[in-house]
């Protein structure tokens, strides 16, 4: 065979292959841009159907851009909602998990799962931003949980992970933190400070958070269903 012609199809192919990655990031992009109109389309029907509220934390948004968010969301991808989230004795009820593949390594990809409930719009699956480590996963998986809660008008969590590292960062360690100037005690830097001061910023606006430990993978529901979500999210991850 001429030597030209294996030279055009090795590159014909290598155009195909990029193509082929092209329209995957695409795909990936358009997921993301869908999950974040539905959940947006959720808070804004939560908004509205509180409309009528004295909640002072619930932001005003007119009719005609409701309306738009709305007719939007109706060319969006099917999905199941719910007009409410879980409550458990006046406290918001979620699950957050983070997952991170060859974590430690150069190739680790990681993300993040949110879940209040089974086809929930407010439910999140996204990649990490920064470090692709488990605990950058666990700790912004909480931080997208609190957000969106946040924006909801709520003020009472019950927060479930299965990382007791967010949880003693958040409900013990933070506090020597900050006093000591971000630094452990042996003196090094504390590494995930940014994400830590977002997320204890976060809980400044909620009149009561219970952190609550359950096991990972241990058949736990709302467990599992975040850890799904997180998986999903890494293997999204791109390196920025």
């Amino acid at each position: 065979m001429d030597n030209s012609i294996v030279i055009q199809v090795n590159q014909l192919l290598q155009s195909l292959n990029q193509a082929k990655r092209d329209a995957i990031a695409i795909e990936d992009r358009i997921k993301d841009i869908r999950s974040e109109i539905n959940r947006l389309t959720a808070c804004t029907k939560l908004l509205l159907n509180n409309s009528g509220s004295s909640n002072s934390n619930i932001c005003y948004m007119s009719k005609s851009s409701a309306k738009r968010l709305l007719d939007c969301d109706s060319e969006s991808e099917p999905k199941k909602s719910k007009s409410e989230v879980p409550n458990e004795n006046g406290y918001v009820v979620v699950y957050t998990d983070g997952a991170c593949e060859n974590n430690g390594k150069a190739n680790a990809k990681a993300g993040i799962g949110v879940w209040f409930g089974d086809g929930h719009s407010l439910n999140v699956s996204e990649p990490v931003k920064g470090r692709p480590t488990n605990n950058t996963a666990e700790i912004q998986a909480s931080i997208a949980a609190l957000r969106i809660i946040k924006d909801l008008g709520y003020r009472k969590v019950k927060l479930f992970t299965d990382s007791q590292f967010t949880i003693n960062c958040i409900t013990k360690w933070i506090k020597k933190w900050k006093v000591n100037g971000w630094k452990l005690s042996t003196g090094g830097a504390v590494k995930n400070k940014e994400d830590l001061v977002v997320l204890d910023g976060l809980c400044q606006n909620f009149d009561d958070i219970k952190w609550e430990y359950c096991a990972g993978h241990a058949g736990i529901k709302g467990n599992e269903a975040a850890d799904e979500l997180a998986r999903r999210g890494a293997m999204r991850y791109k390196p920025s």
